[in-house]
């Protein structure tokens, strides 16, 4: 799997390595975060839902009701 932007905004995401062989990655945009570790994904921090709305909204990706 190869996770290089957000699901949640798209926006490019950072990826740190943390001790154990874990690596912490994150989107600067909405602030959520993922630990993985060989196969296992974990969110560890949910996003902003405000700043994903506003960066969908910005790239037409949300269709009103």
């Amino acid at each position: 799997m190869q996770l290089e932007n957000c699901p949640y905004d798209s926006t490019p995401i950072e990826a740190e390595g943390l001790s154990g062989g874990s690596v912490l990655i994150s989107c600067s945009n909405c602030g959520a975060q993922w630990e993985w570790h060989n196969a296992w994904l974990h969110r560890i921090t949910e996003p902003d839902k405000e700043a994903v709305r506003a960066v969908r909204n910005e790239l037409g990706t949300v269709h009103p009701d």
